[in-house]
């Protein structure tokens, strides 16, 4: 009759305590329900704090393993699935060996789970070019008793090494740009201090040649340590409510000089418009793409400025009539201290990183750069 009166759910089950014909099976009954009470409680609770965890590492960027003593995969979550290209059904409960091959790895868990080190590091490539690393510790006792488990935890680190890159490129590329004109200089200042005889033509030849490459140096100085702080976030400019126009007229009013100079003819039209932004942002932007349109044109050229609003944005646009830009090169133009013709680009005063200042300013505010080259010359256009 006992077994009669149970009554069961999903997660519990329930003794009917009128059917037994005892108060002491009647007592015994209650304590039971009680119990299964507490327990289907319980399972509850465990159940929703395991559908919390479960949440959070799989909503986590990093991948996260958890592996017992004989190195079985305990918890995997979705990015480690994803870095390791692997199913979690095909790996919960089984050996790492499921989820990867890659030696390093294996060698780094192994390393820690027989006690030979606390922590160890390994890196995974990945297609694309990118580099994951697996950091692998081992569990403190008395956590769960997995003391001789570990607990990997899987990083993609592709945009920190191409930081650390750039970074040792930059600083090659700026101490190779700096000794031309370093060397340039101290070669003209030691014949103007010996003894060989020279005639004022000559010294004050040799003075302007200083000169000269002593302002190439600081040119060269000031962009590199603009672009550095840009880089690393060391400056930021405060924005205000910038007539886009104004700041191209003034910096093309600041370019004609050089056009002059160049006989390069310079016309320009704006439309009204303005953005919040920074000033002098927007003037290092304009700035360097009509400077770079004059210095790389020929005499007797044109550059031809715009800037209008199309769909409510701003649209800033720069033609000139230099030789087009050959196609092999479009897609490096961009970077620091590249340049198509190196000599040329000297002569002219240009550092090689007006064009990489103007992508880091453009993309800070969310604007495009596109580059059009066609038989009649180069054109840049900036859609903010």
């Amino acid at each position: 009759r006992g077994l009669s009166g149970v009554t069961g759910e999903k997660d519990k089950v329930k003794l009917d305590v009128d059917s037994y014909p005892y108060p002491e099976l009647q007592q015994m009954a209650r304590d039971i329900n009680q119990l299964s009470e507490e327990v289907s409680g319980n399972m509850r609770r465990l159940q929703a704090e395991k559908e919390k965890i479960d949440y959070i590492l799989d909503n986590m960027s990093e991948g996260f393993l958890l592996l017992d003593e004989e190195e079985r995969v305990l918890t995997i979550n979705e990015a480690a699935c994803s870095f390791f290209q692997c199913r979690r059904a095909d790996v919960q409960g089984k050996n790492l060996l499921f989820a990867t091959r890659n030696l390093g790895v294996l060698e780094a868990v192994n390393s820690v789970a027989e006690g030979k080190q606390d922590t160890a590091q390994a890196q995974l490539p990945l297609a694309g070019r990118r580099t994951v690393q697996a950091n692998v510790s081992r569990v403190r006792e008395g956590e769960g008793g997995l003391a001789k488990g570990a607990i990997m935890i899987l990083t993609d680190i592709t945009d920190q090494k191409n930081a650390v890159k750039l970074r040792q490129e930059f600083f090659q590329s700026a101490s190779h740009e700096l000794k031309t004109p370093i060397t340039s200089i101290r070669g003209f200042a030691e014949l103007l201090c010996s003894d060989m005889p020279l005639d004022e033509g000559v010294r004050k030849d040799f003075s302007n040649r200083i000169l000269k490459e002593a302002e190439r140096m600081t040119s060269l100085i000031g962009d590199i340590i603009m672009i550095s702080r840009m880089e690393s976030g060391d400056i930021t400019f405060e924005r205000e409510t910038v007539d886009l126009a104004d700041a191209v007229r003034e910096s093309a009013d600041a370019v004609r000089g050089l056009a002059a100079q160049g006989k390069v003819e310079l016309e320009v039209r704006a439309e009204d418009c303005s953005i919040s932004a920074s000033r002098r942002e927007m003037g290092e932007l304009f700035g360097n793409l009509l400077v770079n349109a004059v210095r790389y044109n020929h005499p007797g050229g044109r550059v031809q400025a715009s800037l209008t609003v199309e769909k409510g944005r701003p649209v800033f646009q720069v033609f000139n009539t230099g030789d087009p830009i050959p196609e092999k090169y479009r897609e490096r133009i961009f970077e620091r201290f590249f340049r198509i013709d190196k000599g040329r680009s000297k002569e002219s005063g240009g550092t090689g990183l007006g064009l990489a200042i103007v992508k880091h300013i453009a993309g800070s505010y969310g604007a495009s750069i596109d580059l059009e080259v066609t038989g009649e010359g180069n054109r840049f256009i900036v859609r903010f």
